[in-house]
């Protein structure tokens, strides 16, 4: 099984989660890892990752075959996944403009390099 189906299919089966998301700036054109910095102006949460993806990619202008998660995400008809069923209780999407917002057809890799990481907070410890 992939492990996107796996992740998805876990939904609802966990403790509550809140998912967040900081768009205030976002990256576009090649993002988000080499994009260029575009000013959105949203911040989001929600207590479903899978709506909270609906929502903004809804508002960006994509649909489903565009992005391959939340295409899986309809295919196993979880809840959040269709526009409709999402529920906006402060700002409609009308609200932000991401006319301009460009998506990358090629993402690239994003590593978090833990040993790099470890590194780093090894040196923090060691200055104190």
């Amino acid at each position: 099984m992939p492990l996107g189906k796996y992740d998805l299919g876990n939904q609802g089966t966990t403790s509550p989660t809140v998912s967040l998301m900081d768009a205030v700036k976002a990256m576009h054109v090649h993002g988000p890892v080499k994009g260029q910095s575009y000013s959105l102006g949203l911040l989001a949460a929600s207590n479903s990752a899978v709506a909270l993806d609906t929502a903004v990619m809804t508002m960006l202008g994509l649909k489903p075959d565009d992005a391959p998660l939340w295409k899986l995400s309809v295919s196993l008809n979880l809840p959040g996944a269709r526009p409709e069923e999402v529920v906006y209780p402060l700002e409609a999407p009308e609200s932000f403009n991401g006319k301009d917002f460009e998506f990358t057809k090629h993402l690239y890799p994003i590593s978090f390099r833990p040993f790099k990481l470890a590194a780093h907070y090894i040196r923090l410890f060691r200055a104190e």
